[in-house]
């Protein structure tokens, strides 16, 4: 018995797509919300189909990678410093001590320091011993 391919629309084949993955990788389900807009812009622009047909393309592809990822074990965040430490010290047979919980607001204070400059301190005019050294040099 031969196999029918049955062609469906293409919001059938949006619908499809946003609800689940097409490979075994599992991501979270769409929002109705962004269904339905998707749908409203394809119905708005019947013309640009070729557009939605990439779109779904696109996302059985980006499904795709992400199945191989998942597969091979490589779909984690990268390696941490610490623990690329610890990795190497337990090769050459040195216990690595366990990370401290930090206490101290240094590190934040640091942080915070670089990142939010005063503007009260930028907008005030350099000492005059500075303009000094500047002008002799």
């Amino acid at each position: 018995m031969r196999s029918i391919r049955r062609f469906c629309s293409i919001p059938e084949r949006l619908t499809t797509i946003l609800a689940n993955s097409s490979s075994d990788f599992v991501r979270p389900k769409s929002s109705q919300r962004l269904v339905q807009s998707l749908l409203n812009e394809y119905e708005k622009n019947l013309e640009n189909q070729g557009a939605f047909e990439d779109f779904i393309n696109y996302r059985k592809i980006v499904d795709k990678h992400q199945s191989i990822l998942l597969n091979t074990n490589r779909l984690r965040p990268p390696k941490g410093e610490r623990e690329v430490m610890a990795k190497i010290a337990n090769r050459v047979g040195f216990a690595f001590p366990e990370s401290k919980k930090d206490t101290t607001d240094s590190e934040l204070a640091y942080i915070y320091n670089k990142l939010y400059l005063s503007i009260d301190k930028m907008n005030t005019p350099p000492d005059s011993d500075d303009t000094e050294s500047i002008a002799e040099s």
